[in-house]
């Protein structure tokens, strides 16, 4: 069973496994950059689901859209220098509930 995070407030609208992210496991020093994220609809890593980016936030023209655009030469990066584990964080709405097998 999966969960929304309540990490803002229309989250609470959203049913369960419509969201999906990626979170530092770790802390990280320097702040935290994805250089490219595609998240898949089957396990087999077939087929690309697009969302809606969202994050815990992001540096100066380093938008989350960044990390979904397939291009090696943008990216997202945190908004924290030094993020403690789990505080950065970086995903995508989704439309459908069956977007993503869990």
């Amino acid at each position: 069973q999966f969960q929304n995070l309540q990490v803002f407030q229309a989250v609470a609208d959203r049913p369960a496994g419509a969201m999906w992210r990626v979170l530092n496991g770790d802390e990280v020093t320097g702040g935290w950059v994805l250089v490219e994220l595609e998240m898949y609809a089957d396990t087999a890593c077939s087929k690309i689901e697009v969302g809606r980016p969202i994050s815990s936030g992001h540096s100066r023209n380093q938008e989350p859209e960044l990390a979904f655009d397939l291009r090696l030469g943008s990216w997202w990066a945190s908004p924290c220098r030094s993020c403690p584990r789990s505080l950065a964080w970086l995903g995508q709405s989704f439309h459908r509930l069956d977007a993503l097998e869990g």
